[in-house]
């Protein structure tokens, strides 16, 4: 077994790369190929208290240097890691700690993640260069395997996986009877506070709009998947909806009767629970995901701000009145990004064997 240090945007709170750290770790366990796991994060004592792994301050560099220096994998898990929309700094980390763990002769593997959107043209290099040069590369969508592809990484090196979050399958996708399903709440997962849009109009107006056309049929949950998110509403009022953790927001998701999600991960738990779901963003990894999966997808930067209510509206009453249907679909989603996920992870087992 390997000693594998994992890298990634831990320790933050944000619910979807929560997840995809604890499937991670599942599977290394599962699979029996790890002897110890030490976890990059931004707060290593929760990760530890969480996970039962060991973990260092990713922005300690004497703490990752010597947990580099003792690993056999450093293993770049999950999420939109390399890409510059938010910053070209969080870009230039994470392809630092791949570059120092190549330096050092490590085996170094990234694995499930989405690459972009990257508009720097030294991103871009460096991103050529330093993914040419590890051991195992396993992507979570089409888009990020075209892109690599056209920077110039070996399309040799890398495989089509899915979201780690897939990998782990239980508790299964849940099982009850449509009558009964599509007559629990509609969740709403709101979008990501940006700094450069907060008040962005039609995540208020999403969220009215959906409270008006179902009040007297279902109850709205309103989640927010990272402490900070908020949405201000039609009236000026700013909403707060309550920061799930991981199992708060798997719970959740499981107790829905359609998720309408404006974040991938909301969309990633409901499809791997078998919740009919709507996808809505302009981001491409929420674009793909919808695309991949078969699921609805309203992009808000292709049409009027208050049109994305009407639109979402039109999609949750189709769902509704054909639920047995739609729900049988994400099912089948669901069986079908499981089994690549895991396809995806099996060339990391013989990096690691090896």
């Amino acid at each position: 077994m390997s000693r594998v240090v994992i890298s990634g945007y831990y320790g933050y709170g944000n619910v979807g790369d929560e997840i995809v750290l604890e499937s991670l770790v599942h599977w290394l366990r599962e699979s029996n190929l790890a002897s110890d796991i030490v976890v990059l994060s931004a707060d290593p004592y929760r990760t530890s208290a969480r996970l039962d792994v060991r973990s260092v301050h990713r922005y300690n560099p004497f703490r990752v240097m010597t947990a580099l220096v003792h690993c056999d994998l450093l293993l770049s898990g999950g999420g939109s890691l390399i890409q510059d929309l938010t910053s070209v700094r969080s870009s230039l980390y994470y392809l630092g700690i791949l570059a120092a763990a190549t330096l050092l002769r490590r085996k170094v593997a990234v694995a499930g993640q989405g690459i972009g959107p990257i508009r720097s043209g030294l991103v871009r290099k460096l991103t050529q260069i330093v993914l040419s040069g590890v051991d195992y590369i396993s992507l979570r969508d089409q888009g990020s395997v075209e892109y690599l592809s056209n920077i110039g990484v070996p399309q040799s090196q890398i495989r089509l996986g899915a979201d780690l979050a897939f990998l782990q399958s239980s508790p299964g996708v849940r099982e009850c009877e449509p009558a009964v399903a599509k007559r629990w709440p509609v969740v709403v997962v709101v979008p990501p506070r940006r700094r450069a849009e907060p008040h962005l109009a039609w995540p208020g107006l999403l969220i009215d709009g959906l409270a008006t056309s179902i009040r007297r049929e279902r109850q709205l949950t309103v989640v927010a998947f990272q402490p900070g998110d908020t949405v201000q509403l039609r009236d000026g009022q700013v909403l707060r909806p309550p920061a799930a953790d991981p199992v708060q927001a798997d719970r959740i998701i499981r107790g829905a009767s359609v998720v309408v999600s404006c974040r991938l991960h909301g969309l990633v738990l409901a499809v791997r629970a078998g919740v009919p779901c709507i996808a809505v963003g302009s981001d491409p990894k929420i674009r793909d995901f919808a695309l991949d999966a078969g699921l609805p997808w309203i992009d808000p930067d292709a049409t009027t701000q208050s049109a994305v209510s009407d639109r979402v509206c039109d999609h949750l009453s189709a769902i509704l009145n054909d639920y047995s249907a739609e729900a049988k679909a994400v099912r089948l989603a669901c069986l079908r990004l499981s089994a690549r996920a895991r396809e995806g992870m099996d060339g990391l087992s013989s990096v690691l064997q090896s």
